[in-house]
């Protein structure tokens, strides 16, 4: 990702590979967008989920965006097992009760995205 940013010259997006259960070295509310894809099936939702989003939460301008991409939570042959899934609902629950709001839903085929937003004046991403 940084590679490509570098390429076309984007110079404010920064690609950060870091803890994501541990504070982020990035000032609050200077954060647009914050993309997490395919990873909450490695952790306890319901135990990691509010100290993880309330991190995103602190670092997003007002009106910032959320985008989550999980595997749906049905039997494929790849991706993590159904048991470690987390359903769109499952997601919406501990996200929204970190002061979010869910602001989109795409239904991506295996997957699926939900955006939320941190503030009123957020717009839905459009692919």
């Amino acid at each position: 990702m940084a590679k490509v940013a570098k390429s076309l010259e984007l110079s404010n997006i920064v690609a950060l590979k870091a803890d994501i259960c541990a504070p982020l070295p990035i000032l609050d509310s200077s954060v647009d967008v914050v993309f997490i894809a395919t990873v909450l099936h490695i952790f306890n939702l319901r135990k990691m989920g509010p100290s993880i989003f309330s991190e995103v939460f602190r670092m997003l301008k007002p009106g910032g965006c959320l985008a989550i991409v999980e595997c749906k939570k049905e039997e494929q042959s790849f991706g993590p097992p159904k048991h470690m899934r987390n359903a769109p609902d499952e997601v919406e629950a501990v996200v929204i009760s970190c002061g979010f709001r869910k602001i989109g839903y795409i239904d991506l085929g295996y997957n699926y995205m939900i955006q939320f937003a941190s503030a009123k004046k957020s717009t839905p991403l459009t692919l």
